[in-house]
């Protein structure tokens, strides 16, 4: 493995680790071989590009939800798996290219110089759905300017993110509402609350919230209860007054 070898890694010397330079390299090529198989490509190396594939949501607005730190870690928990279907689908159920990049705007692959098929962009939308209709995921794949792949190279990743963040200011649109929380709207009265949390959904009568946002609480106590290895906030473990029993006991 590259990560346990050897490797001049001084700064002024060599700026990148060989685990970096080899990552990049392979990532470019993965893109590259993906574009050979599918397009039957048989021109000059030199010709060779490569595009962006972004996966988007707003983090930061997500996790601004929250009213309580279970809120908030059910909302970054979430995020997490919903990258990690992404990354799985993309880089090994169909292998067109490797994790680059990752913020509070979404996750960044690189792509082959091809268009997003419609059957993949629907099932990217169908996986981040299943872990979280709130996440209101854009899917889009950026190409890079430039005459040379190199200068193409240089500057697709800050194209990429500007075009998230400007997608990203409309909250949700009738592309990116969920049918999940268009649905749980059916058959419920037109003076149902709004639940505090999510925003979305109507909240459960006579709850704190609606029965997702409550469940999500409810599951990071069950893990913390059958797995002592994380840390646990008070607030987690309070009942619905907020109030919290220290017990203390002493071997004689």
């Amino acid at each position: 493995r590259y990560l346990g070898a050897l490797g001049d890694t001084r700064r002024s010397a060599n700026d990148v680790t060989l685990w970096d330079h080899s990552y990049s390299v392979a990532t470019l090529f993965k893109s590259a071989l993906a574009y050979a198989v599918l397009a039957g490509w048989t021109n000059s190396p030199r010709d060779v590009r490569w595009r962006l594939l972004r996966v988007n949501f707003d983090v930061l607005a997500l996790f601004a939800k929250a009213t309580r730190i279970p809120d908030l870690l059910g909302y970054q928990r979430a995020v997490d798996q919903a990258c990690a279907e992404v990354k799985r689908l993309i880089e090994e159920e169909y292998p067109l290219g490797n994790e680059v990049y990752r913020d509070t705007t979404g996750i960044y692959f690189t792509f082959p110089d091809l268009d997003l098929p419609a059957e993949l962009d629907a099932e990217i939308r169908r996986r981040v759905e299943q872990v979280e209709p709130e996440l209101a995921v854009r899917v889009a794949v950026t190409v890079g300017d430039g005459a040379t792949a190199q200068d193409q190279l240089k500057t697709i990743l800050g194209k990429a993110r500007r075009a998230a963040q400007a997608e990203l200011k409309d909250s949700f649109t009738s592309a990116t509402l969920s049918k999940t929380l268009r649905d749980a709207w059916q058959n419920k009265e037109i003076s149902a609350e709004l639940c505090p949390i999510c925003r979305l959904r109507p909240n459960a009568e006579d709850e704190d919230a609606c029965q997702e946002c409550l469940d999500r609480r409810a599951k990071r106590a069950q893990d913390w209860a059958s797995n002592l290895d994380h840390t646990i906030w008070i607030d987690e473990v309070a009942d619905e007054t907020g109030r919290v029993a220290l017990i203390a006991g002493a071997f004689g």
